[in-house]
């Protein structure tokens, strides 16, 4: 099967996700076959759940998948590149696969400071706080993800998704501004005309983390009708797991 074609257990046309991150799990923006759409969460950093899901087909999610052992991925390097100033500081480097090592301490506090630890030690620089804030997270999908579920679930950006969506140049605006939101959804309301009624259901401080969804679902979409970009262009690294280390939009 060609990446991004996937069909639902009993063959009909599946639903598509765009999933983030958000404060306790994930937020999900799904497509349904006839066009309308709707906002999950999902509890804990395991995707197990959305996984589960024998309805979504194509989930595109905002977490790093293929890591390398040295050095930086081609993906993140081809995606900054696309973004320019000032976006591509959004595109946080992909952590080598030995930092999922510190996932086993007891605090955020002590995942930094092993993460750190282990980066001076492999690379001769410490790994960043918000880097090590997200490894539990980047370690729960690499448990799930296999080479051959990466035709299902997919890295995706949202700014490049954005970028995109703007005709190939990164956003103005900061995503956590009102200039930033007006500008977002100005670019997802032609594509998915509910999606204001369907972020006004959204509760918890986690707006923002919904309208990424929603670009990552626009990816979803491309992806299903073979439109998609895939960063780098040409050949793609895969880790040690032969896992593909590209970002999709």
């Amino acid at each position: 099967m060609l990446p991004g074609r996937v069909m639902s257990a009993s063959g009909a046309r599946p639903a598509l996700a765009g999933v983030d991150g958000c404060p306790g799990g994930w937020i999900a923006a799904i497509l349904h076959p006839d066009g309308s759409t709707r906002v999950e969460r999902f509890a804990g950093h395991d995707p197990a759940r959305l996984l589960a899901r024998a309805d979504i087909g194509i989930i595109v999610i905002d977490v790093p998948i293929g890591l390398p052992d040295r050095g930086s991925r081609q993906a993140d390097l081809a995606a900054r590149r696309l973004l320019g100033r000032p976006r591509a500081s959004s595109v946080f480097p992909a952590p080598l696969r030995s930092l999922l090592g510190a996932v086993t301490a007891d605090s955020a506090a002590e995942i930094w400071s092993r993460a750190a630890a282990i980066g001076r030690e492999v690379e001769g620089r410490a790994c960043s706080r918000q880097l090590a804030a997200i490894l539990p997270r980047i370690a729960a999908v690499d448990r799930r993800v296999t080479p051959g579920l990466q035709d299902r679930l997919v890295e995706g950006h949202p700014e490049v998704s954005f970028a995109l969506l703007a005709r190939g140049r990164g956003l103005r605006h900061h995503k956590r501004g009102p200039a930033g939101r007006t500008e977002r959804l100005g670019l997802l309301r032609p594509h998915f005309p509910d999606i204001l009624e369907r972020l006004d259901g959204v509760a918890g401080g986690v707006g923002g983390d919904a309208v990424d969804a929603y670009a990552l679902l626009w990816t979803a979409r491309r992806l299903s009708g073979g439109e998609e970009m895939r960063l780098p262009e040409g050949s793609v690294q895969r880790d040690r797991r032969g896992l593909r280390g590209e970002i999709v939009a």
